[in-house]
This record gives C-alpha cells, structure tokens and sequence, in this order.
C-alpha cells in the first residue's frame, strides 16, 4: 500500500511519527500533559502561530498576541473579532522597557530590531518604524487577568530578538511550564544569537529541551533555524525528571 501511494507522491506515516516529528502533534501533546490554558504569541505578525493553535493543535484557550508594526496590528485585530479568545497588543517584549527602531523587511514575516546580514529581496529594509518595547516582567499582570502563569506557554518568533525577551522576563519564567524560541543554525541578521546561545541560556533556567522542528533549509539543504519547544523542569517539579 505504502508503495502505491508513493507512485502518487504520497506516503503514509504511523501515529508515533507523527507524534514524535510533527509540531502540532508534539504541542498538543505538551499541552494536554502540562495543562496550557493559554498561549503567548509574542512576534504575532498577521496572526499565523494563531491559525496554527487553532487549526492544527486544536487548542481552544486564550491566545495573547504581541506584535508591534502597527500595519500588522490593524490587520491581526480585525482578525481577531471573530476570535473572542484571542487578543491582541500593539507593542513588542524585550530586555527592557522604551521604544526602539524596527526594521520593517520586504518580506514582512522577516521584520526584525535587528539588521540583515546578508542581501535578499525578501530581507531588503523597506521603511523603519520607532514601536513600544516592554518587558515580560511588566505585563505579566496582562497574562494574569485571563490566565495563571503556571498554565500559560510562550511562543517566541521575534526574529532574532528571542533572547532579548528572555532576558525580560525572568522573574515570570520560573514559573512558566514551557516555550518555544527560535534557535539559529545559520544566522540571518547581525548580532543575532546562535543555537547554542539560546539553549545554554534557558537550559541556565532549568528549561530542557522537548522537541526541535526545522523552520526552513537553504537552497543547499541545510537548516537556518529550529523552533525548539522546552519544558521548564524546575516549574513542574520532580515528576517530570522522574518520568512520573
């Protein structure tokens, strides 16, 4: 059967691969194990990460999404209307609170406070908006009004910025369960932190490492950049270094 369908460029997989290579598959799994009420969505841009809970994970809760480049906003809460779920900031998070120069890309999904260091159309600087920046440890009365910080899981996509948000919000991450931050291989933008950047610092926090999925390869191949999902250890206690 496998083999006809190959003919057709299809194949089929077993639910435990699915489980243990596919992103919605593996957060829904995390989800349902650490009880996620609520998803931080910070770099929203036009509201993907969104659809994806929705139509790939399945999750219903409360999504609080940030995102500072105010086109994107009046497109991510006109969006948001018909999502009494969701709701939508216009600012970004970082290490410290002010407001700050972003570069707004060609390729909008690419947009970044930092600067491209190498030349594409798509990572061509378009225009640079001066946005709000505040921290995690700010507006983490934000996040409590709808949701205790002990159900809540963060999502970072802020391209190349992940770290920086991070270092905003230490006094919340203890008691996160889990997050997902990109992690490059390849970097993109100047200044940006690497892979092994990102993991030592949050492994630093008690974060360990769940799942990492390829966000995109190079016309060679070769990975750019992870999305890796962690899983604070130290939040969630004994039971899950016991396996428990």
């Amino acid at each position: 059967m496998k083999q006809v369908f190959r003919c057709f460029g299809y194949d089929l997989l077993s639910t435990d691969y699915a489980q243990e290579f596919l992103p919605s598959h593996h957060l829904s799994r995390v989800f349902k194990r650490l009880q996620i009420k609520c998803v931080l969505d910070v770099g929203a841009n036009l509201g993907q990460y969104r659809d994806f809970l929705r139509e790939k994970v399945g999750f219903d809760g409360s999504i609080l999404s940030f995102e500072p480049i105010p086109s994107h906003v009046e497109i991510l809460k006109a969006k948001a209307k018909d999502d009494k779920q969701w709701t939508v900031y216009d600012f970004a998070l970082g290490a410290e609170g002010g407001n700050s120069e972003i570069n707004v890309m060609q390729g909008g999904e690419l947009s970044s406070f930092l600067s491209p260091s190498e030349t594409s159309p798509a990572m061509t600087v378009k225009s640079r908006v001066m946005v709000t920046v505040r921290t995690l440890n700010s507006i983490a009365y934000l996040v409590e009004e709808i949701c205790p910080i002990q159900f809540t899981y963060l999502k970072l996509d802020t391209q190349g910025f992940d770290l920086n948000v991070i270092r905003g919000g230490t006094q919340v991450l203890n008691r996160i369960p889990a997050l997902q931050a990109e992690a490059s291989l390849l970097p993109i933008y100047q200044g940006m932190p690497g892979f092994l950047d990102i993991y030592e610092h949050l492994t630093h926090l008690g974060f360990d490492l769940s799942g990492m999925f390829p966000v995109f390869r190079d016309d060679f191949l070769r990975v750019r950049e992870f999305d890796c999902v962690f899983v604070n250890s130290r939040a969630l206690g004994a039971s899950v270094t016991s396996g428990s």
